[in-house]
């Protein structure tokens, strides 16, 4: 069994531990490219940094920190997330969110 630590931890340590568990890595510039393709952008006006703690689960206890971004769909030019959406290949994009993205700087956990 894993030793989970508690408290705070860097991005970078988080990084480690999430591939661990068994998520897969994916670089800031591949994981943007990579929702592109499917039809969607971050959307950069929304965009926050903060420190994440997990409550639940294998990590729950452990906090870092992160950058969260919206999520608008290219052609609508919609947040993804507005009930009038259209979405195609959300399963995907679902994918996408699941994988574990450090920022360039190795400061911050990227999602949407």
């Amino acid at each position: 069994m894993k030793t989970i630590p508690q408290g705070f931890i860097s991005a970078e340590e988080m990084h480690t531990l999430e591939i661990g568990l068994g998520a897969e890595p994916m670089s800031a510039g591949a994981w943007e490219a990579a929702l592109l393709a499917l039809g969607y952008a971050l959307d950069r006006k929304i965009a926050i940094s903060s420190t994440i703690k997990m409550i639940t689960g294998e990590l729950a206890g452990v906090s870092y920190p992160a950058r969260h971004y919206g999520l608008k769909h290219v052609e609508s030019k919609m947040s993804a997330f507005h009930v009038d959406c259209p979405r195609p290949n959300w399963e995907a994009v679902g994918e996408l969110r699941r994988k574990t993205v450090l920022s360039k700087n190795k400061q911050r956990l990227l999602s949407v």
